[in-house]
């Protein structure tokens, strides 16, 4: 399933994203609470205010995003971006035996999130660039 962006600004191109992408732009970068949408306390599952007529950001029903929320949406995903990009690089730096040493702690304790991937860092940025320049969008 995926979910597809259509910016109110006819200059801008529609983005896509599949399903866990979408969910982890807004639940786990956090872009989602300046719409309110946010993690449950159950696993895979959601709270969210509703749009007009219902309307949820993950149910591709035409939920819309205003130009203002679009801009504050844009400013949370770089913000995300650049702190993710700094962990990222520092992750690199370290050799693999601590690498393997960090990752085996982390699945036992959770005391830390790991960096996110370069590619996932490269999509919330597009997301970040998309959300600046267009003007509001609906999610289908």
């Amino acid at each position: 399933m995926s979910y597809d962006l259509h910016p109110r600004n006819k200059e801008v191109n529609p983005i896509s994203f599949g399903w866990v992408t979408w969910s982890w732009l807004l639940l786990d970068c956090g872009i989602g609470l300046v719409i309110g949408v946010g993690n449950s306390i159950r696993p895979a599952q959601y709270r969210y205010i509703p749009g007009k007529k219902g309307a949820s950001p993950m149910s591709n029903d035409g939920y819309y995003v205003s130009p203002k929320n679009a801009k504050i949406m844009a400013i949370v995903a770089r913000g995300w971006v650049l702190v993710e990009r700094g962990k990222r690089d520092e992750w690199e730096e370290l050799s693999e035996e601590e690498q393997k040493r960090m990752e085996e702690w982390n699945k036992e304790f959770k005391t830390y999130k790991l960096p996110a991937s370069g590619e996932f860092i490269d999509k919330v940025e597009a997301f970040a660039n998309f959300a600046e320049t267009s003007g509001g969008f609906r999610i289908y």
